[in-house]
């Protein structure tokens, strides 16, 4: 039997099937929404799943932005539903716990909050998949 918690954004198994890596291939920015991918390929939770998204290691270009992670309806479509909002005072790599959880069917997709300064490519977001049905 597989156990998941769910606590304070972080995610535990003893199934690491259900274990993800989703990688933005290219920088995001207002206006220019990319969908983060999974082995190459843009990721679309599946029917009857959830993504629970426990971390995010990220870099935006410029520490006044925000960075702006949700759900689409296609790929590289507009966010309708933001999940994860993101910045720091420095433009270097960082890590948070971020406890989000995006529906079945979409696409998490990233963008900035600025037409000029991006989400950096390789921006990674690392979750479990979980079956609802």
């Amino acid at each position: 039997m597989t156990v998941i918690a769910y606590h304070l954004g972080l995610v535990s198994t003893d199934d690491y099937s259900l274990i993800k890596t989703l990688v933005l291939p290219s920088n995001a920015e207002d206006d220019v929404p990319i969908t983060f991918h999974e082995d190459g390929v843009d990721y679309q939770v599946p029917a009857s799943h959830i993504f629970a998204a426990a971390r995010i290691l990220y870099r935006v270009s410029n520490a006044s932005i925000l960075g702006r992670i949700g759900e689409s309806a296609s790929a590289d479509g507009a966010i309708a539903t933001e999940r994860i909002q993101i910045s720091n005072s420095d433009t270097d790599w960082h890590y948070e716990d971020v406890g989000s959880i995006f529906t079945a069917s979409t696409y998490i997709t990233g963008e900035s909050n600025n037409s000029y300064y991006y989400l950096y490519a390789d921006t990674t977001l690392y979750g479990a998949e979980i079956d609802t049905s």
